[in-house]
């Protein structure tokens, strides 16, 4: 098993232990260029270079990303309009000053913005994606938000404070540059990351809670993320880097942006991996993603068009949850020794099974597998007199694949079971005299080695999506008070398949399994229960296609009175959903359909309103508060009371959401920002969706819950040298209304918070991120309990100067810096409810990746 060296770590650590760093949230700027420039000397400029661009926690609420992409660098030393925002204490001048929030038609410093919003710049998301690419990595660390990352690099479980989701963004839609990766969730339960990849030609990630910017484009009730790409200036610069990570990844970045003409821009980005870990499976991580944009400014700056384009092929392994020891909930040992990190197989990888629809090849080497590409136009246009106009649109067409391993699929969910225990628990005890022997060579297992009896899904889900979103504003002065009113509409159309093949086998129990194959000989008669280790092919079957057709108005105005600004908007949205679905039979054991087909449809109507309002009492002081009203549409997927045996859909409505929000933010000088505020959110007659083992259909549970806490943010600059940042929340949340009356939401720890310390020094720059989670119930009915944990990361680097500009950077990034072995998921298909046993001999959990050191030589030249 591949996993970082401990001695390594404590090297790293050693030398870099007068840097110490936690994530770094508040309100401060990003740096327009990449990583940072640092002479010898050490001055303050070089500081905000090295630091600024980290977890930038900006103050503000309510921008969705319309004119997301920062303006061309004026020529000849003339500063843009958009330049970007001095940052962090150190630079000229005595006060903190905040990036542009972008998004609706008022751009507001994030201070001045009714609410709050979180920001990653550039250097931030380098730093906090070396050695995994991982979503999660980046979003674990913003304010009230719950991230867990140790499936690998996608399906990323994302929960946003007081929501009770089964992750992967369904509470809160991923953008790019203000257009959704993907219209609508749960037609096939892909995460959106499965669609994109961070790369280099990242400008910063927005993260928007509530305000009317929630109302815009795919609408997002709990929040919307935004990456915002890099895009051509007056001058060419751009990006190179390589990166090496234990396990033997291997990945390769460039991204380059420039001028094609006067008033015409470019920007092309991309990357390649090869990865072997961070759980040595034999099947690796391979692909590559280039993406690029042409950005063209209007003549007399009333605006640009900009056409971006996206290709992707990559193939990404997924961990689910491991067997562990009952008692500790650590990992164990296989029967080789050696410590059980994972239990995917390579073996599997190609194998071949005769089904009721002939021979059928099943492919784990695929992963999680995205083929295809997303292409998409934005216009802005200033008409003058107060009057612009908006509009984006998009077309995703995707061959994706969701293959993974089950986390066991026999009784007692597969064991790992000893050989008779096995013959016991499939009723075979008496049958013959039983022999287990590898499949591939034939050779006999040990007679104290343990089998394991697993489950391998096979799904394709291919997808296409299609997105336009047009609206028009206009500026009004009425009463001594200007008015922003914008009026738009967002009309999509998504269709997504859901072919799916489980397979049953046996196998050994260890890292990478081996299959294994089972016969028992009665006399002169053999029974083969296996064939070559596979038990059942395919055990579960589903041919499912949904569409959703999604049509939205909405009306918001943002009005500025002096100190006073407030924000107010309604969204009124029709979505259409239609379920086709193939029906199923077993034959000799064998699922497979049969050729039937049901088709059904329904049309939900839902309605939203906002409102925001911000007071400066000072230059220094802003309070706000917030309200809104939003709503969610069901998952289309699945049939548990939503969509019956002939068709028909049962169950299909508006969900409601209550939000509220009461906050204030403080500066002083450039020595502190920070924010604080208190928080309700209400979710009400929700219908949950959740899988279970053996099963291709999911339960579905009808809720409401509340949840009510407070959430901090700040910076803290201790000297020219050395900066503290930190977030925090905390909450009580329960479900108020159901079956679970009364207990708490999955997996919502009650306390999360990040704290960083960043240094720099001399050329040198380092950092260590400390993310703190609660203990959360792994199943509703509250029975399993998984304790609090920590994930510490350790940055250091050291900064070159090369020629006039130029930066050349070497770094470490050390992830799990201490080895935790904390429970970041239970068994997500164990059922509803679930019961932990004291004396148990095994526990069903997913730990926290192990430690994995990177090293990174990254060049910057303007």
């Amino acid at each position: 098993m591949r996993r970082a060296n401990p001695k390594k770590g404590l090297v790293i650590a050693v030398a870099t232990a007068a840097l110490m760093t936690f994530q770094a949230p508040a309100g401060a700027q990003e740096t327009p260029a990449a990583e940072p420039a640092v002479s010898d000397e050490a001055d303050e400029a070089s500081v905000d270079e090295a630091v600024t661009d980290e977890v930038v926690m900006d103050e503000a609420l309510g921008a969705d990303v319309q004119d997301d992409a920062p303006a061309p660098e004026a020529p000849s030393g003339e500063a843009s309009e958009d330049e970007a925002q001095p940052g962090l204490p150190g630079e000229t001048g005595d006060e903190v000053e905040d990036i542009v929030v972008t998004g609706t038609r008022v751009r507001r410093t994030g201070f001045g913005t009714p609410g709050s919003v979180a920001s990653v710049g550039d250097y931030g998301i380098r730093r906090f994606t070396a050695g995994s690419g991982s979503q999660a990595d980046v979003l674990q660390n913003l304010p009230g938000v719950n991230a867990e990352g140790g499936g690998g690099e996608v399906a990323t479980n994302f929960r946003v404070r007081g929501l009770p989701s089964g992750g992967q963004f369904e509470f809160t839609p991923l953008q790019v540059d203000g257009v959704p990766v993907f219209s609508t969730f749960g037609l096939n339960s892909s995460a959106f990351d499965f669609f994109i990849r961070n790369d280099l030609g990242i400008e910063r990630l927005e993260f928007n809670k509530g305000g009317v910017a929630n109302l815009f484009g795919s609408g997002g009730q709990a929040g919307v993320l935004n990456y915002i790409s890099k895009t051509g200036t007056y001058r060419t610069q751009g990006s190179a880097q390589l990166e090496y990570a234990e396990g033997d990844r291997f990945r390769g970045d460039l991204a380059i942006q420039g001028p094609l003409s006067e008033n015409t821009f470019f920007a092309v980005s991309g990357f390649y991996r090869y990865d072997e870990g961070p759980l040595d499976t034999g099947l690796p991580t391979e692909g590559f993603s280039i993406r690029g944009n042409i950005r063209h400014e209007f003549a007399d700056a009333s605006g640009y068009f900009q056409i971006n384009g996206s290709y992707i092929n990559d193939r990404a392994q997924f961990f689910l949850p491991v067997v562990l020891d009952g008692k500790t909930r650590e990992r164990i040992p296989g029967n080789n020794g050696e410590t059980v990190f994972t239990l995917n197989s390579s073996d599997i990888a190609g194998v071949t099974a005769r089904t009721p629809e002939g021979l059928t090849s099943f492919d784990a080497g695929n992963g999680f597998r995205t083929v295809g590409g997303h292409i998409y136009a934005i216009l802005e246009k200033d008409f003058g007199s107060g009057w612009k106009l908006g509009s984006r649109l998009k077309f995703s067409v995707l061959d994706t694949g969701s293959n993974f391993f089950n986390n066991g699929a026999g009784p007692g969910n597969g064991g790992p079971f000893t050989q008779q225990e096995l013959l016991m628990s499939r009723g075979l005890m008496g049958m013959g005299t039983a022999s287990f022997t590898y499949a591939e060579t034939g050779a006999a297992l040990g007679a104290n080695d343990l089998v394991f009896v697993n489950q391998f899904n096979d799904r394709e889900r291919d997808a296409t999506d299609g997105t336009i979103e047009v609206n028009v504003s206009k500026e009004l002065d009425l009463a001594g008070m200007k008015h922003t009113l914008t009026l738009g509409g967002f009309v999509a159309r998504a269709e997504a398949d859901n072919i799916q093949r489980n397979v049953l086998y046996l196998a050994d129990f260890n890292n990478n399994p081996r299959l294994v194959n089972l016969s028992l000989t009665d006399g002169t008669t053999t029974t083969e229960v296996t064939s070559n280790g596979l038990l059942q092919a395919p055990s579960g079957y589903a041919n499912q296609n949904r569409e959703a057709f999604r049509r939205a108005v909405y009306l918001a105005d943002q009005v500025q009175a002096g100190r006073l600004q407030f924000d107010v908007g309604g969204r009124v949205e029709a979505q259409t959903v239609t379920n086709r679905f193939e029906g199923t039979e077993t034959v000799n054991g064998q699922v497979f359909g049969n050729g039937k087909f049901f088709e059904g449809e329904a049309t939900a109507v839902g309605w939203a309103v906002a409102l925001a309002a911000s007071y400066l009492v000072t230059d220094d002081l802003n309070v706000y508060v917030t309200g809104s009203r939003g709503f969610f549409f069901p998952q289309a997927q699945g049939t548990g009371g939503q969509i019956t045996t002939t068709g028909d859909i049962a169950v299909y409505e508006e969900e409601p959401i209550l939000q509220a929000t009461l906050g204030a933010k403080y500066k002083y000088k450039r020595l502190f920002a920070g924010y604080v505020e208190g928080f309700f959110t209400g979710l009400r007659d929700r219908n949950t969706v959740q899988f279970a083992d053996n099963s291709t259909e999911p339960t579905v549970i009808r809720e409401s819950t509340d949840t009510f806490g407070v959430e901090f943010d700040g910076r803290l600059q201790l000297s020219s040298y050395l900066q503290v940042t930190g977030n925090f929340i905390f909450q009580t949340h329960s479900v108020t209304e159901g079956r679970f009356e009364g207990n708490e939401l999955v997996r919502l720890p009650n306390f999360i918070s990040n704290v960083g310390v960043i240094g720099n020094f001399a050329g040198f720059d380092g950092g260590v991120f400390w993310n703190y989670n609660s203990s959360v119930f792994a199943d509703r009915g509250n029975g399993v309990q998984l304790g609090d944990f920590s994930i510490v990361r350790l940055d250091a680097g050291y900064s070159l100067p090369v020629g006039d500009a130029d930066n050349l950077r070497l770094s470490v990034n050390v992830w799990n810096l201490l080895d935790t072995q904390g429970l970041q998921e239970g068994n997500p298909r164990g059922g509803l409810e679930q019961t932990a046993e004291e004396d148990a001999r095994f526990f069903t959990g997913r730990p926290i990746l192990p430690r994995r050191v990177t090293v990174r030589l990254t060049y910057d030249f303007f």
